[in-house]
């Protein structure tokens, strides 16, 4: 470059530090540094879809677990906490898109990178279809309290084709508009469900629990893995690390908050639970129907719940298929899938095909499953389970590469394998347990993730290797430009100037 004027009329010809830098980054075409902490918050919140957990899994858990129930949502919330400190290992030093699935790489080297990337792929897909089955569920429990009464064979599967283009539709549009909806929609989600428990909590009202008879009871391993599901998801705000306009303290604050907030939200639901006469009868289906009372109150507030469970199972979809594509794009950049994949919008900036792709697919593979007849609680808690499976696995990988990381450059502290290790065995022990205990309902989901783990990982070996990309190339990471340092000194100028 010639000289690039910084607006004060001087130039980067010369600069040592310009020189080194590169023109353009690796995953330009993203809208770089715009959102701010609340909006990466609101990813994190959003992909663990806390409204729609607190009215789920602490009644599932209850009729093992007891009056125990809110410990094992705090034990497991600092599990988690455990998790979010060996994430921001790497969140406080590299900007990834590709977030775990880059870290790892970087931490374990670009054949377990593989591994962990494809099984987080598996997780925020499992993901974002049971949210939009969540999302389509409620919807018609909205409806039904509205006296529309659909037919649930025939509608259940438009409402999830419609949840799946709305989403789609939001998030292509650009990431501040996805984010800020996202916000505003999980922020009234909470505030609903809250104000609804805790109005059924004192009062006779009564919760009958829909789900009830898809999962096995009486078993402690199952319980925790319940308990573990819950929090899935809380690191996804890593993937908008390059779009974050303080990345390096807004995404590791994010990561690190929202285990702490949600696992309070999980402990008072909790509470709640093991008030007794608090829970009903089994219900059916998967929507949470409100008994006792009198008059219309009942109706009134649980059709509150249901508005609030809607939208929080949308701002999960939301906020699992944006991680998916930010993912995926990383991959797509990388040459690990194919290039347009990796491509945004000029516009909105966003990766709008692959954001159009996922959503379709997702949406159509839920729609379809449930149009053959398949139940959908039985869908839902399966597309969990498959999904914490992929969760998981990426979770102890990057857990293992954190310490792994840190040693190679210098920066482990005095023990610091300790706590990632206790990390990591916690995790593998919790799956093992949970799965083995209730072969019926975890056990095949378990198949079928490490099928599609096992044939993504041959098929994308061979890609690599018929196109020639070298696994030196992966663990792309965000880099600052020479645009960057223009933009930085031509602010600390003006400051100057104006100061």
């Amino acid at each position: 470059m010639d000289g690039a004027d910084t607006g004060s009329g001087r130039t980067l010809e010369g600069d040592p530090v310009a020189a080194r830098l590169r023109s353009s980054s690796p995953v330009g075409g993203l809208s770089r540094r715009t959102l701010a902490f609340p909006q990466v918050l609101a990813q994190s919140v959003a992909a663990v879809a806390p409204s729609a957990v607190m009215v789920t899994l602490p009644l599932l858990a209850h009729p093992t677990a007891g009056s125990l129930t809110p410990v094992v949502f705090l034990a497991v919330a600092a599990l988690m906490v455990a998790v979010a400190r060996c994430v921001n290992a790497f969140a406080t030093r590299m900007v990834a898109p590709g977030g775990l699935y880059s870290y790892t790489v970087k931490g374990l080297g670009p054949r377990a990178g593989l591994v962990a990337g494809l099984s987080l792929v598996i997780g925020y897909a499992g993901a974002a279809a049971a949210s939009v089955l969540g999302a389509a569920e409620f919807l018609l429990a909205l409806l039904d309290d509205l006296g529309l009464d659909p037919d649930p064979a025939t509608a259940r599967p438009l409402a999830c084709l419609a949840v799946a283009a709305a989403a789609g539709a939001v998030m292509v549009r650009g990431v501040r508009l996805s984010a800020g909806a996202v916000l505003v929609v999980e922020a009234l989600a909470i505030s609903t469900v809250v104000v609804v428990l805790t109005v059924a909590g004192w009062t006779d009202l009564r919760i009958d629990a829909g789900l009830g008879s898809s999962v096995a009871e009486g078993h402690w391993g199952l319980v925790l893995l319940l308990a573990m599901v819950a929090f899935v998801g809380f690191e996804s705000a890593t993937t908008l690390s390059s779009e974050t306009r303080r990345p390096f303290s807004a995404v590791p604050r994010a990561v690190r908050w929202t285990p702490v907030v949600t696992g309070l939200l999980f402990a008072g639901a909790a509470l709640l639970v093991t008030r007794d006469g608090f829970v009903g009868a089994g219900g059916s289906g998967m929507a949470w129907d409100l008994s006792g009372g009198g008059g219309a109150v009942p109706r009134l507030v649980e059709g509150l719940l249901h508005v609030g469970v809607l939208g929080s199972w949308f701002a999960c979809a939301c906020g699992s298929t944006t991680a998916l594509t930010r993912t995926l794009f990383t991959m797509a950049r990388e040459g690990v899938l194919p290039a347009p994949l990796g491509r945004t919008h000029r516009r909105w900036r966003t990766p709008a095909l692959t954001l159009t792709v996922a959503s379709t697919l997702v949406g159509a593979a839920v729609a379809a499953t449930t149009a053959v007849g398949v139940a959908a609680d039985e869908l839902f808690v399966w597309l969990l389970a498959l999904s914490a499976q992929g969760y998981v696995v990426a979770y102890v990988f990057c857990v293992v590469a954190a310490p792994v990381f840190l040693h190679r450059i210098g920066e482990l502290p005095r023990a610091g394998w300790l706590v990632p290790t206790l990390t990591a065995t916690a995790m593998a022990g919790i799956v093992v347990a949970g799965t083995a205990l209730d072969p019926g309902r975890f056990s095949r989901p378990a198949v079928v993730y490490l099928a599609l783990l096992a044939s993504g990982l041959v098929l994308t070996l061979i890609r690599l290797r018929a196109r020639g990309v070298r696994l030196a190339a992966l663990g792309l990471y965000d880099e600052t430009t020479e645009a960057d340092l223009l933009t930085r000194r031509r602010t600390a100028w003006r400051g100057g100037e104006h100061g």
